[in-house]
């Protein structure tokens, strides 16, 4: 995954001879795409183990096996820069790949603290708008946390 913010992108109308083997082959673009000093590339997930057994693709994944000449997965992912063509309108792909039509970045609304403090929780929970069942699942916990503290003091 290209990182918010970490890389600048340059799309330009494409026709080299490339462009024969595209789909259309009236119109095509090239992203190119260079990151930024303290950007990386990350990966979320290379897909499910073994979803395709025997498949070439297992090779790159699980023993670094070469894609194309000696260059494999890992030293593609290591590049500063990556050009893209793509079977698309330039007006198409400039609005698609711009950043500003993202939405904010996904975080969940719970913080970084998750160590279990049930005070917290309990204020935590029902402000992010938890189901009645799991309000229900953490009274009793909260109650019976409440005896096993009296039991405790006894």
């Amino acid at each position: 995954m290209l990182p918010r913010g970490g890389f600048d992108t340059k799309i330009s109308s494409f026709s080299g001879p490339e462009i024969a083997g595209l789909k259309s082959k009236k119109q095509a673009v090239r992203i190119d795409t260079i990151l930024k000093d303290d950007a990386q590339v990350t990966v979320v997930g290379f897909g499910l183990p073994f979803a395709h057994h025997g498949h070439i693709s297992e090779a790159w994944l699980d023993s670094s096996a070469p894609l194309a000449g000696n260059v494999t997965l890992l030293d593609l992912l290591r590049q500063r820069s990556f050009s893209f063509i793509v079977d698309e309108y330039d007006k198409v792909m400039n609005a698609v790949w711009d950043e500003s039509t993202l939405g904010p970045v996904f975080v969940y609304p719970y913080g970084n603290d998750h160590e279990w403090d049930f005070d917290r929780y309990e204020k935590l929970l029902p402000a992010n708008k938890v189901s009645q069942r799991v309000s229900l699942i953490l009274r009793c916990l909260l109650a019976s946390s409440s005896l096993e503290r009296t039991d405790s003091s006894d």
